[in-house]
């Protein structure tokens, strides 16, 4: 993995990573930043008017997703300073990202069409000077298509196998306290029990 400091580190991207809108975009991350915008990956160019159509994957306020500017501030990502997977999905059958393979947010309509030819980076908003990641990033995945459900398993379950990521399919009941586990077992036995106890 390569730690991004959240202040001046990013990665140039050699030649156009995506060419079209149908896409899936995979990355196995850690987040420690506070509130505000950073990017994974993206193509934001102010200076050759690729602002508002640019594409991107990131995150934003303390746990929201950022799928270009058109899906941002949505969902919660849970655990972020754990490593976990995220996969944005854009194309005919709507926009969707995913932790490990937990649904985070979903439309129907895709986002609407990005413009895909200004230089890619990895770690920040594009040549924006900001926005930077603060956090691992061990893996990034890009694909020119909206991969069918049964192929985007298969990569999800792959990576969450080979970077030892928790399952977050079913919710995880809070851990409880001795004492709380002890009120618990008093509850159970007295609501077994055949007779009414009462407290003052």
């Amino acid at each position: 993995a390569i730690r991004f400091d959240g202040a001046s580190s990013f990665l140039n991207v050699a030649g156009q990573l995506l060419h079209g809108d149908e896409v899936t975009v995979f990355a196995v991350v850690t987040d420690h930043a506070a509130d505000g915008h950073r990017e994974i990956i993206s193509n934001w160019s102010g200076r050759d008017g690729n602002s508002a159509t640019s594409f991107f994957v990131g995150m934003t306020n303390k746990n929201s997703i950022r799928l270009s500017d058109a899906l941002s501030g949505v969902g919660e990502i849970h655990d972020r300073q754990n490593p976990f997977l995220i996969t944005a999905t854009n194309g005919s059958h709507g926009a969707a990202v995913y932790q490990q393979t937990r649904i985070v947010v979903e439309q129907t309509n895709p986002v609407p069409a990005r413009r895909l030819d200004t230089p890619w980076v990895i770690g920040q908003q594009g040549n924006i000077s900001g926005e930077y990641w603060n956090g691992d990033i061990a893996c990034v995945l890009a694909f020119n298509e909206q991969l069918s459900p049964k192929k985007r398993a298969v990569i999800q379950d792959h990576l969450i196998e080979r970077y030892q990521l928790p399952d977050l399919s079913e919710p995880v009941a809070p851990s409880m306290t001795p004492e709380q586990l002890a009120i618990a077992s008093l509850s159970v036995v007295l609501f077994n029990s055949n007779e009414f106890a009462y407290v003052d």
